[in-house]
């Protein structure tokens, strides 16, 4: 009995071990390893979130590959609506392992899906300083993709909590950026404008790097949203010193602005608007240098009192558009002789007249040979470097003949011409070589290598531009297709041959008309020279006097283009087409 009892005990140990070892199985065949849903379950154990996390990220993965990055694709559709709102429901409660959560709103900031903004929501509101810069990242990245204006508060709040002066913020600036100004609206108006008042204080350095970050991001938000409420406060960065690194943010947004901003900028030039003319003079003041006695010298008190001229000209000179003309214009009536030459070094930015060019013409002929600009410099070299601008071969005759008439010490006579010379290069027809070689050819001083005083020729110093420009308009004379094939040559993007690609830019400005505008528009990937590429964008405005919708859109594209391709050099060199586009819409209005 014994014998026979052993086998069958061991028989029924070996069946119940077999059932406990197939008893996990029987209960793990509920769920489905290829089921993504198996994993969303699994996030609610603390002991599976870590795995579970990587598997639905994977699971997403091979769906985004398949439909090639197509979140509206057979494969990742379907996905999604699947496991979008559970997820966002995991996001929001369940308590996840810190390092789950981050993981997991990454994931979830990638879907660019409406149905998970309540997860986006509570990780903007969750935001603390120094441990959530990374989900602020993820999540900002998805609100600029879906323009999400429903998380706007939590945007601005996060925004004007962060402080750029931390290194890890300074890792998620453009991000934050991008998101406010994806959602920046009507809405935020106020809040924006008020951020303009906060002062920035030069010595601190921390508060420089925090207030130039938020008032720039308030800057530019502004201008988007062409915000007529914000044109005095605008008007008065400008003029302030201690906000130089916002300035040219502010100049942008007021040309975006357009035509709203004209009148108030006319009142400042006036001196009609008080306030903002005694704010100008308080900020100018708060800067200058004071003498050994501690007194501010007289030369800067004036100086003061008429910063809101400059300034003024400047931003109706930036607006470029044919209603800063009349204002520019009436102005000289009451201006002194040196405002007089402010308001003119903006003309060349605004559509060309006879008017504006008379005027011009008329401010250099009258300005002494010692009149300087105050912080600018000697008023006829200004204007002599400048008339170059205007793209109009008319005045080449005039600069010739007003140089050759120059009379005074040398050395000012030297300098002059030589600015009226390089003008007057790149404005010369191929009928006009020899009357420029006039001026080329005019007595000059020179230094020897031991700094000796030597004769020589005001050319000289410019023997290497005349000569290319002279071959180049020899060779295409009227042809402005001659001349849209060597601004795009690649041995013009090169430095010892750039200033033929610059006076290919000036001739198409000077002969073309608006099929060279477009032309000049699509060629911009092709001009890799920053300085040839500069006098194409300059060719543009010439040629689009009413503005250019189309041609804004286009160079916006190219900038916007650079930034997805993260290509921080062309980022760079394309920045410039953020100005130049404003300004085509502008005069566009």
């Amino acid at each position: 009995m014994l014998r026979k009892a052993r086998p069958i005990s061991m028989l029924r140990a070996l069946l119940l071990g077999a059932i406990l070892a197939t008893a996990p199985l029987a209960a793990g065949g509920c769920t489905d390893p290829n089921d993504p849903m198996t994993f969303v379950d699994e996030m609610k154990d603390p002991a599976k979130q870590p795995q579970a996390v990587k598997r639905l990220k994977q699971f997403y993965e091979d769906a985004m590959t398949k439909d090639k990055k197509d979140r509206a694709g057979a494969h990742v559709k379907p996905l999604l609506d699947k496991i979008a709102e559970p997820l966002t429901k995991a996001c929001v409660e369940v308590d996840l392992q810190p390092r789950v959560r981050t993981e997991l709103i990454a994931l979830i900031s990638d879907f660019r899906d409406a149905r998970t903004e309540a997860c986006l929501k509570k990780a903007l509101e969750d935001y603390k300083p120094d441990t959530g810069e990374d989900d602020v990242r993820n999540v900002m990245r998805a609100v600029t993709a879906m323009k999400a204006k429903s998380l706007a508060p939590q945007v601005m709040k996060v925004f004007t909590t962060i402080k750029f002066s931390n290194p890890k913020v300074k890792l998620i600036g453009k991000d934050v950026t991008a998101a406010v100004l994806a959602i920046a609206d009507k809405p935020q108006e106020d809040e924006f404008i008020a951020m303009l008042d906060h002062p920035i204080d030069p010595a601190n350095e921390a508060n420089v790097h925090d207030e130039a970050f938020w008032q720039t991001v308030a800057v530019r938000a502004l201008g988007d949203m062409k915000s007529e409420k914000a044109v005095r406060p605008l008007i008065k960065l400008v003029l302030t010193p201690k906000k130089a690194p916002v300035r040219n943010t502010a100049l942008v947004a007021l040309v975006k602005i357009g035509k709203a901003a004209v009148k108030p900028t006319e009142a400042v030039l006036k001196g009609e608007d008080k306030e903002i003319v005694e704010y100008a003079q308080k900020e100018q003041l708060a800067v200058a240098e004071k003498d050994k006695d501690g007194k501010i010298p007289a030369a800067a008190q004036k100086q003061a009192e008429k910063a809101h001229i400059s300034t003024a000209a400047e931003i109706l000179g930036a607006l470029g558009a044919e209603s800063s003309v009349a204002p520019l214009l009436s102005a000289r009536a009451s201006a002194d002789d040196a405002g007089k030459v402010v308001l003119a070094m903006v003309l060349p930015l605004l559509p060309k007249t006879n008017d504006t060019l008379e005027a011009y013409k008329t401010t250099y002929d009258e300005a002494k040979m010692d009149l300087d600009v105050p912080g600018v410099g000697g008023a006829k070299e200004l204007l002599a470097d400048g008339s170059g601008d205007f793209f109009d071969a008319s005045l080449v005759p005039w600069l010739v003949d007003s140089s050759t008439k120059l009379k005074g010490e040398q050395a000012d006579v030297d300098a002059i011409r030589g600015y009226a010379l390089q003008a007057a290069i790149k404005l010369m027809k191929a009928d006009q070589v020899a009357e420029v070689e006039k001026l080329y050819n005019l007595d000059a001083q020179g230094t020897d290598a031991a700094g000796k005083q030597t004769k020589t020729v005001v050319g000289k110093a410019f023997e290497s531009e005349f000569k290319q420009a002279k071959e180049l308009v020899s060779n295409c004379k009227d042809d402005v297709g001659c001349y849209h094939a060597k601004l795009t040559d690649e041995k013009t993007q090169g430095k010892d041959a750039q200033f033929t690609g610059i006076k290919a830019a000036y001739m198409i400005g000077i002969l073309g008309g608006d099929a060279d505008r477009k032309k000049l528009v699509d060629d911009m990937p092709k001009i890799t020279n920053g300085s040839v590429r500069m006098a194409a964008l300059k060719a543009l405005q010439a040629l689009a006097p009413k503005g250019d919708n189309a041609a804004a859109d286009q160079l916006t594209a190219y900038l916007d283009k650079a930034e997805e391709a993260k290509d921080d050099n062309l980022v760079q060199s394309y920045q410039v087409f953020t100005q130049v586009a404003a300004r085509l819409r502008a005069r566009a209005q």
